[in-house]
């Protein structure tokens, strides 16, 4: 968390069961951001799983357009998640990925462990001489 005060960000963690709910404030006007995007907060549910036990971090790539879902499967894949199965609603297995993600696309998987030996460096904070 110590990343987050350099950025000058609070971060609030809530749970419920395997739900959780990440709020962002700023530090300087103590305003609400309300829901943040992006790696830094991704990052934070990802380190939050690994402390709460889990093994592997699941995300559903919305397929919203063709275009967005192939830059999405992309991104995920780089990050170092894998697709694992295309979610369409045409059986009886997506039934419980429409329930769970509320839409259709490419569901996928990555080690917890490993994403945070490959990406966990970039969360630390910087040396006063790197600013």
């Amino acid at each position: 968390m110590d990343s987050s005060k350099v950025q000058k960000l609070q971060l609030k963690l809530q749970s419920l069961g395997p739900f959780f709910r990440i709020t962002v404030s700023s530090l300087e006007t103590e305003k609400e951001l309300g829901r943040a995007e992006g790696l830094f907060v991704g990052a934070v549910a990802i380190r939050y799983g690994y402390d709460c036990g889990c093994k592997t971090a699941e995300l559903l790539a919305i397929n919203d357009s063709d275009l967005y879902h192939s830059k999405l499967v992309r991104f995920y894949t780089r990050m170092g998640f894998r697709a694992v199965h295309e979610v369409t609603g045409g059986s009886i297995q997506d039934l419980a990925h429409l329930l769970v993600w509320g839409g259709n696309g490419t569901r996928m998987d990555a080690n917890i462990e490993e994403l945070l030996l490959k990406w966990g460096r970039k969360f630390k904070p910087r040396s006063s001489s790197q600013r």
